[in-house]
């Protein structure tokens, strides 16, 4: 395809992806952990609403997928669910996220240094959401603290952005 002397009047937007590191390390357990989504940690933790685990949404979009390799030493197969959630504008940090999706995937105890993919269908958001991802075993998969190394597809939407003058967004 060639365009020669493309001329475009006014703001071009479109979708665009962007892919977060999600790694951490500890001995998951069966608590539940929320993902590092901060650029500037590899600390999980076990609250929803912390500066380490929330991603501000500048525009709509959606989380499509989450990629780990598997840690070696896995002793028990067990099924990992991750669930996509958010806080809207307005929701107190003290209230309870609200789940957009979850996917939940079995990993066998012969799966050491492979590969586990998990795809959302639809973890859709929208501007100004406080988006958390969380993570739960259904059983304890490992006996030590190990690295969990990862990253996390999202699709932004641009045309949803917010433009005009400064406000407060209710």
């Amino acid at each position: 395809l060639s365009i020669p002397d493309l001329t475009v009047g006014g703001v071009i937007t479109g979708k665009t992806y962007m892919q977060k590191n999600v790694n951490f390390y500890d001995d998951i357990g069966t608590a539940t952990h929320y993902l590092p989504l901060s650029d500037q940690t590899t600390a999980e933790g076990t609250s929803y609403a912390s500066g380490n685990t929330a991603w501000l949404a500048p525009c709509g979009g959606r989380v499509v997928n989450l990629t780990y390799k598997v840690p070696s030493g896995i002793s028990a197969t067990s099924a990992i669910t991750f669930t996509v959630q958010k806080n809207p504008i307005g929701d107190s940090y003290s209230g309870t996220p609200t789940d957009i999706e979850a996917e939940t995937l079995s990993l066998p105890d012969d799966q050491d240094h492979n590969v586990a993919h998990w795809t959302f269908d639809n973890a859709a958001f929208v501007v100004g959401d406080l988006i958390t991802i969380k993570m739960v075993s259904d059983a304890d998969p490992l006996s030590s603290a190990l690295w969990w190394i990862g990253s996390c597809v999202i699709e932004l939407d641009w045309s949803t952005v917010y433009t005009g003058s400064s406000a407060i967004h209710t």
